[in-house]
C-alpha cells in the first residue's frame, strides 16, 4: 500500500511540474493586449502588438539572444563528437560539416546586412 501511495504522489508531482513547464512556454515575450470590444461566440480575440521601436528592440534582444544561445550550446555539443575514443570520422567529413555551418552563417549574416543597407531603394534614372 505504501508503494502505491508513493507512486501516486510521484505521478502527481510529475504531472504538476509538467503542467508548470507547459504554462511557462505559453507566455509570450510580446506585450499583448486584447481589445475591449464584445466578441461573438467563436470569434478570435483581437490582439494588439506594441510596435514601438523600444518594444521591437526588446523583442529582438530576447528572441535573438535565446536563439544565439541555442546555437552556441549546439556547437559546443557538436564539439563533443571530436572524441576519437568514441567516434570515428575523416577530415573530409569535418571539412564538409564546417563548410556548411560557415555557409549558413554567411547567408544569415547577409540577411541582416541587406535589411540595414536597404532602407531606401537605391535608384537613379539616367
Amino acid at each position: 500500500m505504501v508503494d502505491t501511495i508513493d507512486f501516486l504522489n510521484f505521478n502527481k508531482h510529475f504531472y504538476l511540474t509538467l503542467k508548470q513547464k507547459q504554462m511557462s512556454k505559453v507566455t509570450s515575450t510580446k506585450p499583448v493586449t486584447k481589445s475591449a470590444t464584445t466578441a461573438k461566440a467563436g470569434d478570435k480575440p483581437k490582439i494588439v502588438v506594441d510596435n514601438s521601436p523600444a518594444a521591437k528592440e526588446k523583442r529582438f534582444k530576447v528572441i535573438a539572444g535565446r536563439r544565439t544561445k541555442k546555437i552556441i550550446v549546439t556547437l559546443a555539443n557538436l564539439g563533443n563528437c571530436s572524441n576519437r575514443n568514441v567516434y570515428s570520422y575523416t577530415q573530409e567529413q569535418i571539412d564538409y560539416i564546417f563548410a556548411n555551418i560557415q555557409k549558413q552563417i554567411k547567408l544569415t549574416q547577409d540577411k541582416f546586412v541587406e535589411k540595414i543597407q536597404s532602407g531606401k531603394p537605391d535608384f537613379e534614372l539616367k
